[in-house]
């Protein structure tokens, strides 16, 4: 490559004077943009709109406190006694006299 004609078109493109731009540049310019975000957003897939969404401050905080709100209730609500869910858990009453299914509960109710 010859530098020497690089530098020297160079040197008369830099004495011109650079053309006006259009009074609607500006305008043009953010036409274009929002033309082009909106052509975004529709090749998008659904999924990636729902996280965008999902992924705002605003969104993420309530989700937050809900999730906090909803994990200090269920405790509250669910309170029993420990004992009793254990009984009813891992089914204990089979070994008392008054079970159902076993031979010494059938023998309590035999008149």
């Amino acid at each position: 490559m010859n530098y020497s004609k690089l530098d020297s078109l160079l040197a008369v493109l830099a004495e011109r004077k650079v053309p006006d731009l259009p009074g609607s540049f500006s305008q043009d310019v953010l036409r274009e943009i929002r033309l082009r975000e909106s052509r975004a957003k529709e090749s998008q897939p659904w999924l990636t709109r729902l996280l965008q969404s999902w992924l705002q401050p605003k969104t993420f905080a309530m989700a937050v406190t809900a999730a906090v709100i909803f994990g200090a209730a269920m405790p509250i609500s669910l309170q029993t006694d420990s004992t009793t869910m254990a009984v009813k858990g891992l089914d204990l009453n089979v070994f008392s006299s008054s079970a159902p299914n076993a031979p010494s509960g059938l023998l309590v109710k035999w008149p």
